[in-house]
């Protein structure tokens, strides 16, 4: 089985994103999701305000969430991410939520990201699929 590139980013919740039953709200979640994506594009050299300004967006098909266990106030946890083509338009990132020092997964994701250029779907555009293939070989090398 080939293994995959795991990105990881460490996050804090904030007593804010809090409902009343004290737990992190149901859709905060996707914002930490978000966060961790475009971090992840610009650890691999790419800008996701310059894309858009180039006519190219990078926007959200479909998004699966399974929510394992709540996040509360101030919990520390990871965000990591591993990526993967489908078809010739589609990004899917498979994403986790780990609470920190335990290891406890929080929440899982699975988000399908396709491009459109001007309005209209379009295959990647060619630096992205470069920058995305350059990490996805240099976790192959490790």
């Amino acid at each position: 089985m080939k293994e995959e590139r795991i990105f990881s980013l460490q996050m804090s919740a904030r007593d804010y994103e809090c409902d009343l039953q004290g737990i992190v709200n149901n859709s905060v979640y996707l914002n930490y999701f978000e966060h961790t994506r475009h971090t992840f594009l610009r650890s691999i050299g790419l800008d996701f305000h310059l894309l858009h300004i180039e006519g190219f967006d990078a926007v959200v098909r479909r998004v699966e969430i399974d929510y394992r266990r709540s996040l509360t106030g101030m919990d520390e946890f990871v965000s990591s991410l591993g990526v993967s083509m489908k078809g010739r338009l589609q990004y899917v990132f498979e994403q986790r939520l780990h609470r920190h020092p335990d290891g406890v997964e929080m929440a899982k994701a699975r988000t399908h990201v396709a491009f459109v250029h001007k309005g209209r779907p379009v295959p990647p555009p060619d630096k992205v699929v470069t920058a995305v293939n350059t990490w996805l070989a240099a976790g192959a090398e490790a």
